[in-house]
């Protein structure tokens, strides 16, 4: 498999676990979920909150996470603040 398939397959887990509610997966937990070890994560992305950056690059992840922060409120938001509120929960800033 190469490495874009290595890292794709490691995105794809840690949204599923955002989407599921957990915020900031560790890497361990994202890459055990893609078949691949802590220290292929850590080569392919570098710090975990790459693979964050990475992960919340989805429309079907922010919405999630949104739905999980706010509720049914998140309508009165524009697109612009919700992305920040969503890079906010999720790497710690806007």
């Amino acid at each position: 498999m190469t490495s874009r398939h290595t890292r794709a397959a490691i995105v794809a887990a840690c949204r599923k676990l955002m989407q599921a509610g957990r915020l900031r997966p560790t890497m361990r937990t994202c890459c055990a979920r893609a078949g691949w070890s802590r220290s292929t994560g850590y080569r392919v992305f570098g710090p975990v909150a790459a693979l964050h950056r990475a992960a919340i690059d989805d429309i079907a992840t922010q919405h999630a996470i949104l739905r999980r922060i706010l509720g049914g409120e998140r309508s009165a938001l524009g697109l612009n603040a919700a992305r920040r509120m969503v890079k906010s929960a999720v790497l710690g800033r806007a």
